[in-house]
């Protein structure tokens, strides 16, 4: 295998490897800030698509990447710590809506600066015109996915 002169091998060093260690590194960030309200990341997530008014299941799996099991078991521990109901939509009872309970409300009441403090950390190290042009450059690969 091909290496650098600082010994990382060449796969470790693709594009597609940083942007998972980044979002590794994401993740690790969100549970340390996250840990005193006795929820995960993953659950953090969730958690930020309901406070965007997501209230479908089915449109959060597809924000979030995660099979129908998955979310299913996420809600079920959020459920479980009082953060959100699940209620039957009146519109069509084969679906639910899930809803904040107010203890839910109160955790989304922080997740604008739970955001905001995990992008100043991981940031910590770029200057502004760096952080700019970071933006930048996620924006042009997400947009040459979408074409």
């Amino acid at each position: 295998m091909k290496t650098s002169g600082d010994n990382v091998p060449a796969s470790e060093r693709s594009l597609g490897h940083l942007i998972h260690l980044l979002n590794q590194h994401k993740d690790r960030e969100l549970n340390q800030r996250t840990a005193h309200l006795d929820i995960t990341a993953a659950q953090f997530k969730v958690i930020i698509c309901i406070s965007k008014g997501m209230v479908n299941p089915v449109e959060i799996c597809r924000r979030l990447s995660l099979d129908g099991g998955a979310l299913t078991r996420l809600l079920d521990r959020l459920e479980k710590k009082g953060l959100l109901v699940r209620v039957k939509n009146a519109q069509d009872r084969r679906q639910v809506i899930i809803q904040p309970t107010p203890r839910g409300d109160e955790l989304i009441a922080q997740v604008p600066q739970i955001v905001f403090d995990t992008s100043i950390s991981m940031t910590r190290n770029l200057n502004d015109d760096e952080i700019s042009t970071l933006k930048h450059l996620i924006k042009k690969i997400i947009d040459s996915g979408a074409e």
